[in-house]
């Protein structure tokens, strides 16, 4: 009988101190007015006050029968309880900077806040075990989730899973084998989870405070409804089926590992498809069918020659996503259509840059006001003008494939092993990284240098179109998402390595030492790929680059 329970409580204390910044013209010296409109020292104090609980716990038997018959088996259950608190003020005119606590300016004016937000997952599990002689295997697991996000009616959800396999390399007809078939299992299995992350409470029809509205000469408090809610909201269930092979041959000479997997999410927690002509939030429902497959193989090589111990291990993995059921299609910069990939590109497809006005006025009718320097989309419809029918779907949001390879090698006291890795055939829009790609677009941020030999007069350029500042209210068709800033984050990284020697046994048998490894460790060697805007392998995040770090050291053992 296992039990355990755990606390983690964090209380946080937050005091923000607003002086008064008064702003300038920078031309004039004319007073412009103060920062954030504030007109006196302002003190915001928060307190809270995080606490989770989790408790668990499980009955474990095991028994063998006959010798080769073995059985097991466990039951359990576990509860885990979280709760958030808040309560903060705000208050103005300070008689003096040095006072940083609510009570030293008046309560004219003051605001205060205070939330309590609570949620428990109640869980019991079981798990069933048998096999025979190590050769056939089988598994069985349930699950009976609780959750508080959902009303007492579908608050539950079960979600068992099995697995089997059969390890043929044991079989009696494969005896005679064993000089180099050294494992052979199939694998079988299938399970079911459920998601409940769909915010607190949505089942529940709820009023925000807040909402005031005038009456006769006076200011009275209100309270509205500002969204609807769906009672009849449960749990989100994906299952995933999964068939593999362990092959092994002349001991470690040769390993496969292949699976293929095909997994479907159903009754997806997502807001409904309303008009904001309803006046009201949408609600939460349980709508939608996506399906992912795909496979996933590990091929790996051991041997020693001489002196000298290598290995190899590859991998590579591939999958395919479809939106089988939605609803509606929806389009904006990403599109939902039934039958497709999900979250698909779908944007104006460009067609160079305008070099002149006679390409301007000789070509399709643009849909902003365009100059010489700017994006020239497609017509595809024909119709003579660039309007939102010209968009269309792009391949690109998901990878082609990814890989890896582990290198390895040791002789006498050296060691170096080596680890790529890779994707192929993602696309990202950089556009929508505006401090990166557009200039001057936080903070007067200065333009990248790929913005040097932009479009200009004298200088006109094919491929880049003129440089722009994000707030300039001309050159719309280069802040608009295009196929022009999709660009492909095909890389392979050399992501570690490593160089290392340890120091023979007799050097430390007389430092009275067990051993003695010097070593060389380096990150992000080296990248190879043709993205222009960071790091190709977080593209979606790329105002810090990458790290390339440098480790050298040595571990020592008493």
């Amino acid at each position: 009988w296992y039990t355990k329970a755990g606390a983690d409580i964090t209380q946080t204390n937050y005091k923000n101190r607003r002086p008064v910044l008064r702003m300038y013209s920078y031309r004039t010296g004319e007073f412009q007015g103060n920062l954030d409109n504030i007109g006196s020292e302002q003190l915001i104090h928060r307190m809270g006050n995080t606490q989770h609980y989790t408790i668990f716990s499980h009955l474990n038997y095991q028994k063998t029968i006959f010798e080769d018959h073995n059985f097991g088996l466990m039951v359990g259950a576990s509860q885990e309880t979280d709760a958030f608190e808040v309560l903060g003020g705000t208050r103005r005119g300070f008689a003096s900077p040095s006072l940083d606590v609510l009570s030293g300016a008046p309560s004219a004016g003051q605001t205060n806040e205070g939330s309590l937000d609570e949620f428990v997952l109640r869980s019991t599990f079981g798990r069933f075990t048998y096999n025979y002689k190590s050769k056939y295997l089988f598994e069985a697991n349930f699950r009976r989730d609780g959750s508080s996000r959902f009303s007492e009616d579908n608050r539950y959800g079960f979600f068992p899973s099995f697995s089997a396999g059969w390890r043929v390399s044991e079989e009696n007809f494969l005896k005679g084998s064993s000089d180099w078939l050294t494992n052979l299992k199939l694998r079988f299995s299938y399970g079911k989870m459920g998601n409940d992350l769909v915010g607190l409470y949505p089942y529940q029809s709820v009023l925000a405070l807040g909402q005031d509205y005038p009456l006769g000469s006076d200011l009275q408090g209100g309270a509205v409804k500002v969204a609807l809610s769906n009672p009849n909201i449960r749990w989100e269930e994906t299952e995933i089926t999964d068939i593999g092979l362990d092959l092994s041959l002349w001991g470690s000479l040769f390993n496969m590992t292949f699976d293929y997997y095909d997994k479907t999410t159903d009754g997806i927690l997502r807001l409904a498809q309303l008009p904001s002509t309803s006046g009201l939030l949408p609600p939460f429902v349980n709508e939608g069918v996506v399906n992912n497959k795909g496979f996933e193989l590990i091929l790996g090589h051991q041997n020693k020659i001489g002196e000298v111990s290598y290995g190899a291990n590859f991998n590579f993995s591939r999958y395919r996503n479809k939106l089988v059921e939605f609803g509606t299609r929806t389009f904006d910069t990403n599109s939902f259509i039934e039958g497709k990939e999900m979250n698909r590109y779908f944007m104006y497809q460009d067609d160079g840059i305008y070099q002149n006005q006679a390409e301007i006025d000789n070509g399709p009718t643009p849909r902003w006001p365009a100059k010489p320097g700017d994006i020239r989309f497609k017509d595809v419809d024909g119709d003579g003008a660039i309007t939102p029918d010209d968009r269309v779907d792009v391949d690109g949001v998901n990878p082609d494939f990814f890989y890896g390879l582990e290198l390895s090698a040791q002789w006498k006291g050296f060691d170096v092993s080596a680890f790529f890795q890779g994707e192929k055939g993602r696309k990202v829009l950089v556009n929508n990284q505006w401090s990166l790609v557009l200039p001057f677009s936080v903070h007067g941020a200065n333009p990248i240098t790929w913005w040097d030999d932009s479009w200009t007069i004298d200088n006109p350029s094919t491929t880049k179109p003129r440089a722009l500042a994000y707030s300039a209210p001309e050159g719309q068709s280069i802040k608009e998402p295009s196929t022009f800033w999709l660009r492909n984050t095909s890389y392979m990284r050399l992501k570690n390595l490593s160089i290392g020697y340890t120091l023979p046994s007799n050097i430390m048998d007389d430092l009275f030492l067990d051993s003695v490894r010097l070593f060389v460790n380096a990150e992000n060697l080296m990248t190879f790929s043709k993205f222009e805007f960071g790091d190709p392998e977080r593209p979606g995040d790329n105002l810090y680059p990458v790290f390339r770090t440098l480790t050298m050291g040595a571990t020592i053992k008493f």
